[in-house]
């Protein structure tokens, strides 16, 4: 089974943050079948202090390491490097935006 997308909802303080970067600690660190899956890595970004949600392409672009231009800030890039990418990227307090 593969799942590509999966969301964390609950009530503000419940833990939602603290489990999923315990999940990418571990998932980053282990070497058996599920890590070994993740050889782009396991990312983290945090996204709280965004209000503008067209910058949210560009901020995952540039935690990931991927560098744009003027015209393009990475989404083209980004795009690409995902689409055949093994990682597995949290994308901490997204909500509001």
């Amino acid at each position: 089974m593969t799942t590509r997308i999966l969301t964390l909802s609950g009530a503000g303080g419940c833990g939602k943050t603290r489990l999923a970067r315990q999940l990418a600690i571990r998932l980053a660190a282990q070497s058996g079948e599920i890590g070994a899956s993740y050889t782009d890595g396991v990312w983290v970004v945090e996204l709280g202090d965004l209000h503008d949600p067209s910058l949210v392409t560009g901020t995952v672009a540039r935690a990931l390491g991927i560098r744009g231009d003027a015209h393009d800030p990475g989404s083209d890039l980004l795009i690409s490097r995902l689409r055949t990418s093994h990682a597995l990227i949290i994308l901490d307090n997204c909500e509001h935006l």
